[in-house]
């Protein structure tokens, strides 16, 4: 059996919501957290076709309607010798004409599966604000092969301040 390190798995959701005294603000969505990954680029079901599809970063422009078909449904990592070793990079670019935002910024990612040995590390960077995490461990190291899972919550969150946004194009 082949061993996957892939980064991310079948990315299901990213959220980017500002929370308030009576609601939250949602600044920016890809996705929804139903356990399902068909909103995304699914390779005609051939993770392989990564490295083809995606020969360099991906930049996913929101414009109001969630197109995550740009998306794939699978980031591979740095160890995947199927994608030739190479580190994949997801950049979200959203504009905002106006916003009030007093408090800090909550980004939430939910994961269909990540990686069961090897959880992987996030580095994520909002207006040149950084953070890192690292993913909960999945239960399916073989799921690209299979699609089998039993992972349920695998979720991420990270904080940012409210400062960091501006008005235009945020990254």
């Amino acid at each position: 059996m082949r061993t996957h390190r892939h980064f991310i798995l079948s990315l299901l959701a990213v959220a980017l919501v500002a929370p308030s005294a009576f609601s939250q603000t949602e600044i920016l969505r890809v996705g929804s957290p139903d356990g399902q990954y068909s909103e995304f680029n699914t390779l005609n079901g051939d993770y392989n076709r990564f490295r083809e599809s995606y020969p360099e970063a991906i930049a996913f422009y929101q414009d109001g309607k969630d197109s995550g078909k740009d998306i794939p449904y699978v980031l591979p990592g740095p160890s995947d010798r199927w994608t030739g070793n190479a580190k994949s990079a997801l950049i979200f670019c959203f504009g905002l004409s106006s916003f009030d935002l007093s408090s800090d910024l909550t980004l939430t990612i939910d994961f269909v599966e990540t990686h069961s040995e090897f959880p992987p590390r996030l580095a994520v960077s909002l207006n040149g604000v950084n953070r890192a995490i690292d993913t909960p461990r999945g239960d399916n190291q073989g799921y690209l092969n299979d699609g089998r899972t039993a992972s349920r919550g695998l979720s991420v969150s990270l904080t940012f301040p409210a400062d960091c946004l501006k008005k235009g194009d945020n990254t």
